[in-house]
């Protein structure tokens, strides 16, 4: 699950902190990455953190695009010999850092969330 703030509160009925993501993925048996300033992805039990990524990826739209990574590489996943919590940590961090090099290169205000896409391949050959 990919909730903003608000859409966790109206899932959950708390509001969007590391205990109530933790709480809901071991309810649900679910992996939650928990959007924010620091992006954080847990399964209940582990948490990983992203400090990557800043203001560009508050953006709307910008969870659809990270929303289409993680389905890529969780469908793909055994064939890429990835579990799934690691599967989802990957499309989040490769997003983030699409982000950040769009912000290095044109700065936070010029960056449109349709770039995101186009900033994935110099991102991608970097790992």
């Amino acid at each position: 699950l990919l909730p903003h703030a608000g859409e966790f509160k109206r899932l959950s009925r708390q509001s969007l902190s590391i205990t109530a993501g933790k709480k809901y993925a071991k309810k649900w048996n679910a992996i939650v990455v928990l959007k924010g300033p620091l992006t954080a992805i847990t399964d209940g039990t582990r948490v990983v953190y992203i400090p990557w990524g800043g203001p560009i990826l508050a953006r709307g739209g910008s969870g659809d695009i990270l929303a289409g990574m993680v389905g890529s590489l969780l469908a793909r996943r055994k064939s890429l010999g990835l579990l799934a919590f690691n599967a989802v940590e990957l499309a989040v961090t490769w997003h983030a850092f699409a982000a950040d090099d769009l912000r290095k290169k044109w700065g936070e205000e010029a960056v449109r969330t349709t770039q995101l896409l186009s900033g994935l391949p110099s991102v991608l050959k970097k790992v």
